[in-house]
């Protein structure tokens, strides 16, 4: 409650920090620690999505948004991409950490338009990955109105391991989604 015995009040900002929690595969919000046995993502594409700085009063991020450092749900961007539109979802360098329930499979929907030097790299101290680092650039750009059904429009890598936290890094590569897949 806010009373005012008539003073001149130019502006009142109320703000929160807000959370992201990543979602289930079927839609539903992923809450808490990751659960083996489904697959959860992470939208990108989404100009709405709170990791995307927005202007004042704005409720979408703006192409060449910065994405905010900070931990949500599932994710820590700790170093931060920019939004690039809702085909291509984040770009620009950045490293992102998810917390994982142990073996699974980790999907980077990608794009044909990323550099063709460009990689994928994945770190995580409490398992392995069936290689440290893989070419970023896809065949074909994810759609998730239409993904491909062979495969060519991600990368993937697998994570064999405890619970934990994998780290992926990004040299400035498209990235509309990413996707964990736990057996």
């Amino acid at each position: 409650t806010f009373i005012s015995g008539g003073s001149y009040i130019p502006r009142i900002e109320i703000t929160s920090e807000a959370k992201v929690e990543p979602t289930n595969g079927d839609g539903t919000k992923v809450t808490g620690d990751p659960v083996a046995g489904g697959t959860y993502y992470f939208d990108f594409q989404d100009a709405t999505a709170a990791f995307y700085e927005k202007a004042e009063g704005a409720e979408s991020a703006a192409d060449g948004a910065a994405m905010i450092a900070g931990e949500y749900g599932l994710m820590t961007v700790v170093s931060a991409g920019n939004y690039h539109g809702k085909d291509h979802g984040m770009n620009r360098p950045a490293t992102l950490s998810f917390k994982v329930p142990g073996d699974c499979t980790i999907s980077i929907m990608g794009c044909m338009f990323t550099g063709s030097g460009d990689v994928f790299k994945m770190v995580s101290s409490s398992g392995t990955f069936d290689a440290d680092q893989k070419a970023a650039q896809t065949a074909n750009c994810y759609n998730a109105s239409n993904p491909a059904t062979d495969g060519s429009d991600r990368v993937v890598f697998n994570y064999t391991g405890e619970a934990g936290t994998v780290t992926f890094i990004s040299g400035g590569s498209y990235i509309p989604r990413i996707e964990i897949t736990s057996e």
